[in-house]
């Protein structure tokens, strides 16, 4: 019953990696703003270390030791932008209430832009997301990568007040 850890959505944190072989040892599923811890078992003498699940909006869960497992992605978010779905508040992680005053899910945020909008009324508008296997720009703003390796980034651009 060995399973890798999963990724996140826009309600919830990826799932840690789970094992039936003792190998698993710290394992932390991710959780809103923060990826899951990797796990360790120095007490093998096979050990290999899993990965720490990616940050994020809600993070990644963390690997598995003993077989390497690496860690899985965290999700993203900008407000705005359908697909999205805010948090209430800053004190209330619950998905925000949608135009039918309906908490928000992933099929209604495809539509309702309402579940993308943080509470603090600020939003983006004509925003673009790019999925990592997507070509966009570099960091250096030299050219195109795809993929990228290392600290994310974003780039916001002021065009009028």
């Amino acid at each position: 019953n060995d399973s890798a850890a999963t990724g996140a959505t826009q309600l919830a944190g990826g799932e840690k990696s789970t094992c039936g072989s003792g190998y698993c040892l710290g394992e932390t599923s991710g959780s809103f703003g923060q990826g899951g811890n990797s796990g360790s078992n120095i007490e093998n003498s096979t050990y290999y270390a899993g990965g720490g699940g990616g940050g994020g909006y809600y993070g990644g869960g963390g690997g598995a030791s003993g077989y390497a497992y690496g860690g899985s992605g965290g999700s993203s978010f900008i407000s705005g932008y359908k697909g999205c779905i805010s948090v209430k508040s800053a004190s209330d992680l619950s998905a925000r209430l949608d135009s039918s005053n309906n908490e928000c899910t992933i099929s209604s945020a495809l539509t309702d832009s309402k579940c993308s909008e943080h509470y603090s009324g600020y939003k983006f508008t004509n925003a673009i997301m790019k999925s990592g296997i997507e070509s966009m720009p570099n960091t250096a703003g030299t050219g195109n990568e795809t993929g990228h390796t290392g600290n994310g980034y974003a780039k916001i651009t002021l065009i009028s007040n």
